[in-house]
């Protein structure tokens, strides 16, 4: 038999399927259409970014773009740090502002100030953008840990009132589960445009 015969008994056969038979067909393509479109997004979701152009000014960010960014949770899943707050600048764009910690004990005295995060899920990239409201230049620098609380890579630049001045990691895996950004003087920070990817 040669294989235009063959095609030709197969189209037949096809052709003769009850319809019975081929509601069950359509109904299974019908199914495994629905399940690529759900399983999309899981794509997707590997990058994450917080802006802040989503959020009304004054905000203080936490839990807004959790569960993939969470802000104010250390590595021990505790609450540190100061939340940014979302705050517009001349040019309308919308940044984070990351204050000095203050105790209310005079005796204390401020610290830098210092973000912490958690990520949703694991990463390998991490990049930030920041700049200072102050008139000198600071250095910043940006930690990754992953889940056992150790410190995987760290990312350090000083930086000025510009927001171009980027930091990033990137590890052969995706393990970063916590981040750490600290400055290095009691200048407020601005942060935007914090991206993740796995």
């Amino acid at each position: 038999m040669s294989s235009d015969d063959a095609a030709r008994i197969t189209g037949r056969a096809l052709m003769s399927t009850s319809k019975p038979a081929f509601r069950i067909l359509r109904r299974a393509a019908a199914s495994a259409a629905a399940i690529t479109l759900l399983a999309a997004p899981a794509s997707a979701e590997r990058n994450v970014s917080a802006t802040f152009d989503d959020l009304p000014t004054g905000t203080a960010v936490s839990g807004q773009y959790a569960p993939a960014i969470t802000f104010g949770v250390n590595v021990l899943g505790h609450p540190d740090g100061v939340f940014p707050v979302v705050t517009r600048l001349r040019s309308g764009e919308h940044v984070g502002r990351a204050t000095p910690e203050t105790e209310p004990s005079r005796r204390v005295r401020p610290r830098p100030p210092s973000i912490w995060g958690r990520l949703g899920a694991p990463a390998s990239n991490l990049s930030v953008q920041v700049g200072t409201f102050g008139s000198r230049r600071v250095r910043v620098t940006l930690d990754a840990y992953d889940s056992t609380g150790t410190l995987v890579a760290r990312a350090t630049r000083t930086v000025s009132k510009r927001l171009d001045n980027q930091l990033r990691i990137a590890v052969p895996h995706a393990v970063i589960t916590t981040f750490h950004l600290t400055g290095g003087s009691l200048a407020p920070l601005r942060v935007d445009n914090l991206r993740t990817s796995r």
